[in-house]
C-alpha cells in the first residue's frame, strides 16, 4: 500500500515537472547563432572534400564568415549525430 502511494506520488511529481518545463524561451533572451543552415552545409561539404578542422577555418575566414576550429568540429559532430 506505501509502495502505491510512493509511486502515484512520484508519476505526479514527474508529470508536474514535465509541464513546468519550457521548451524556449520566452524572452527570447541568450546568445543568438551566427551559424546558419547555409554554412553548416558548406562546413559538411568542406569536410567531405577531404579538408582538415583548419583548414575548413581558414577557407570560411576566407569567405567573410570567420569561424574557429573548435566550431567547425561542433557542426560536423551536430551532422554526424542527424545521421545516424
Amino acid at each position: 500500500m506505501i509502495i502505491a502511494e510512493l509511486q502515484n506520488e512520484n508519476e505526479h511529481l514527474k508529470s508536474e515537472l514535465e509541464q513546468s518545463r519550457r521548451t524556449y524561451n520566452e524572452r527570447g533572451a541568450g546568445r543568438k547563432s551566427r551559424i546558419t543552415s547555409e554554412i553548416e552545409n558548406y562546413v559538411v561539404e568542406l569536410r567531405q572534400n577531404e579538408n582538415s578542422f583548419a583548414e575548413i577555418s581558414h577557407i570560411c575566414a576566407e569567405n567573410g564568415f570567420p569561424i574557429s576550429k573548435s566550431t567547425v568540429d561542433r557542426i560536423l559532430r551536430k551532422w554526424n549525430s542527424s545521421q545516424n
